[in-house]
Parts: C-alpha cells; structure tokens; sequence
C-alpha cells in the first residue's frame, strides 16, 4: 500500500509462500503446455497464511483445478475447512482423504 520495495529477508513466511504461490499459479496458468498431464502438488502451502488470505488462496486453487488437477497435502484442519469451504462457494466438488 505504500509503494516499498523489501527484500526477501525482510518478509515473513507466510508472505514469501504467499508470493511462491502467485507464482507457480501464474506459470501454471500462462504456460499451458507446462506439465499438463501432471497433477499440481502442494504439501501444507496454505498452513502459514492467516485466515483471510488462506480462504482467498483456497479459492483461486480450487478455480485452478477447473483446468488442472489439483492435489494438497495438509494435517492441519484448517486449511482442509478453507479448502472444502471455497469448494462449496464455488460449486466444485472436492475430495477429502483423511488418513
């Protein structure tokens, strides 16, 4: 909001995965012969963002895997409820294995 540039190291965790992220989503959804018989794999990206921004990235996901095969790990139960919850808003259907 106020036009600073900072360096990686001055941003949090949660930041820094939230703008890995945006990344790979936008690769993944310029390139499309990138990978696109290859699931998109992510092992608890959500788990260090806070709920807003957790629920926003559930639903840009789940609008992803309209396109693509989307398929997260997670043990942390509130990145499952934002995950089925942005499913529901959308009027997707999502799998939850629990092991």
């Amino acid at each position: 909001a106020l036009g600073r540039t900072r360096q990686p190291v001055h941003l949090s965790l949660g930041t820094c995965q939230q703008l890995y992220l945006a990344l790979r989503i936008a690769l993944l959804t310029c390139a499309d012969n990138v990978g696109r018989a290859i699931p998109i794999l992510a092992d608890d990206i959500l788990v260090n963002f806070d709920e807003q921004r957790r629920l926003g990235a559930a639903r840009v996901l789940v609008e992803l895997s309209e396109q693509r095969q989307v398929i997260l790990f997670t043990c942390h139960e509130g990145v499952a409820r934002a995950l089925k919850k942005a499913a529901k808003q959308s009027g997707r259907p999502a799998t939850v294995i629990n092991l």
